[in-house]
């Protein structure tokens, strides 16, 4: 069962020709090399510009869609060892070359994704492990932390089995158990208000609404009767001031009223002339000429 690796690549269906790389021929161009498990070599299919981790390769797959074209995936060799396949991805990498270094038409950005020595191959127990809590709806950490693993390994195994992780945990997010949640419904449905049960379980306000709404709880109305201390200060709040009540208002000095006085009875301009020669407002014109 450990033996289940395999190493894919990505072809280009524009580019027809003929592709040789020593004992490895293609009809098509090559521009991703893989490895993985399961169905990791259709995890790129379904990637997005938001999520995708090489946007070159994403760029060719987008331009190939817009075509109405699919890529030509072929695995190259299955049945490897972990160990064994790593070898062999760097290998194709090495022969076929890379556009970034400009030696190929690969899009892929490293040459060598080889975990480090003192790592560790998982078991299909493990791995079965880390995809089942997955689903329950942890978070990568605390799956890391309840099997004894790195996050970014618990990562890479689901990448590896064909499942795109979510986005990474928030470091002020924690998990919440289903007891938790069971008791959140029961306090809402008694009677508990929202802000309460979100200072009770130390949760913000959307997260509680949320599970709640997840979990098909119907909410109460606000049929509650707000008092009158409360309504006027709401309306106070509303209440627009214009004119010398508002707070930026500016009286105009005795010099610019004469000014304004002249312009609009003895020269007779415009109201629009005036607001620019004096550089005020239409409400401030107003204020000063019906004074």
């Amino acid at each position: 069962m450990g033996d289940k690796y395999y190493v894919y690549v990505y072809l280009d269906t524009r580019k027809k020709g003929t592709f040789n790389y020593g004992i490895y021929n293609f009809e098509y161009e090559p521009f991703y090399i893989g490895k993985g498990t399961g169905n990791r070599y259709l995890k790129h299919l379904t990637e997005t510009k938001e999520d995708t981790s090489n946007v070159f390769k994403f760029r060719i797959l987008n331009k190939l869609n817009e075509l109405g074209l699919i890529p030509i995936i072929m695995k190259i060799k299955m049945g490897l060892k972990e160990s064994e396949a790593y070898k062999l991805e760097t290998e194709l990498i090495t022969l076929i070359g890379r556009r970034c270094d400009k030696t190929g038409p690969l899009t892929n950005i490293v040459i060598d994704g080889k975990p480090p020595k003192n790592y560790k191959e998982l078991s299909d127990k493990t791995i079965k492990e880390i995809i089942e809590l997955y689903y329950q709806g942890r978070y990568l950490k605390h799956i890391g932390d309840e099997l004894g693993l790195n996050e970014n390994k618990v990562k890479r195994t689901l990448i590896e089995n064909g499942i795109i992780p979510r986005r990474k945990t928030p470091i002020n997010k924690r998990y919440i158990s289903d007891k938790e949640i069971e008791l959140m419904i029961f306090d809402y449905n008694n009677g508990l208000s929202i802000r309460k049960i979100k200072d009770k379980y130390s949760l913000s306000f959307e997260t509680v609404r949320n599970i709640l709404r997840k979990n098909e709880v119907v909410f109460r109305g606000y049929d509650y009767k707000k008092s009158e201390e409360h309504i006027k200060k709401i309306f106070k709040n509303r209440i627009v001031k214009y004119g010398d009540e508002h707070p930026s208002f500016k009286l105009l000095t005795k010099e610019e009223i004469l000014r304004l006085k002249d312009l609009r009875f003895n020269q007779k301009k415009s109201i629009k002339e005036i607001l620019s020669l004096m550089m005020i407002s239409q409400a401030k014109y107003y204020y000063y000429i019906n004074i």
